[in-house]
């Protein structure tokens, strides 16, 4: 495994596990996922821009469609905030694991493609400077 590709990895089950802190419930890993997109994904667009994060999210959608082809009907909505909608949908239809995975590999992928760029460091700065307070405070986006 690269390092870019390790460095994303932590960084992605960090933000999931965070999220997933005291949820419960059969579809915890998909919610979790879905929370740590969102909340990463309104960081990462401060951060970018929307153009720049909008390519950044196109890119790692279309890279992870053929493993997950259902992730070509999810919906993101980027105004006002970052909110993938139709995962209560997409987790009744594939099971939460399977969802959790594919949104696991959308984040993974836009860690690793910025990491690549401005560095892994950089990139956990970059989503982790306030998801610490939001997630602890229930502050799921899904």
């Amino acid at each position: 495994m690269s390092s870019e590709a390790h460095g994303a990895r932590s960084l992605t089950r960090r933000l999931v596990t965070r999220a997933a802190a005291g949820r419960s419930g059969p579809d915890v890993d998909a919610l979790a996922a879905a929370s740590a997109c969102e909340i990463a994904c309104a960081e990462l667009s401060l951060s970018l821009g929307p153009p720049g994060f909008d390519a950044l999210l196109r890119r790692a959608l279309v890279q992870a469609e053929p493993e997950f082809p259902f992730l070509a009907t999810l919906r993101v909505n980027r105004h006002p905030e970052h909110t993938f909608d139709g995962v209560a949908r997409l987790t009744e239809e594939n099971g939460g694991a399977r969802v959790a995975a594919a949104l696991e590999t959308v984040l993974e992928s836009m860690f690793a493609a910025l990491g690549r760029l401005i560095g892994d460091d950089l990139v956990a700065r970059l989503v982790e400077r306030d998801t610490t307070g939001a997630m602890q405070d229930g502050g799921s986006l899904t």
